[in-house]
């Protein structure tokens, strides 16, 4: 039987539209704004507050979400709320330790390497059929790392937006990527 994966990346609030990394309580920008789906079988959503509000707008035929953990952001310690250019002043090392080594963690938080592999996890449980999921760009970014075998650093040189899509088609949990873009 056929799997079919929609990983959407959560709508915008204002650390987003500010180019920081948000916290985890942070609400969608435009909190009410319904978006169009397709119909899934299972609906999921990362434990943070602008992935609830995304999925709870999503019109999938009043699926009920379910909150995996799996699906949290990356979790990025003390550098929560601040963006890279404050970073790079604040912590340079840390930064570039970051950038350049996918087990580095100086936030204290989550290294990237634990963000794919977590991330991996998640993919090789999924069941038969159409999952959405709705958690933070930084999973889809780790999606197409594993879906696509890349390094680990080349995170970096993919962008995710607010309500991007990441829709995997699969086979007895092997991936295979069909599309990245806006959704709709």
């Amino acid at each position: 039987m056929s799997q079919r994966l929609f990983l959407i990346s959560a709508g915008a609030t204002g650390a987003t539209r500010a180019g920081r990394f948000p916290v985890s309580d942070e609400p969608l920008e435009r909190p009410d704004d319904m978006l169009p789906f397709r119909t899934v079988d299972h609906l999921l959503s990362g434990p943070e507050l602008r992935c609830r509000q995304t999925a709870a707008n999503l019109d999938t035929s009043g699926l009920v979400d379910e909150v995996d953990p799996r699906l949290a952001d990356l979790g990025v310690g003390s550098w929560a709320g601040r963006d890279l250019p404050t970073l790079a002043v604040a912590d340079p090392a840390g930064l570039q330790d970051w950038m350049t080594d996918p087990a580095a963690r100086p936030h204290g938080g989550e290294s990237l390497a634990d963000l794919i592999a977590r991330t991996a996890a998640f993919l090789a449980d999924q069941p038969i059929g159409r999952i959405a999921a709705v958690t933070s760009a930084w999973v889809l970014k780790a999606a197409l790392i594993q879906v696509l075998g890349g390094e680990p650093a080349r995170i970096f040189d993919i962008d995710v937006g607010p309500l991007d899509v990441l829709e995997l088609t699969g086979r007895d949990n092997r991936w295979r990527l069909r599309r990245l873009g806006p959704l709709g």
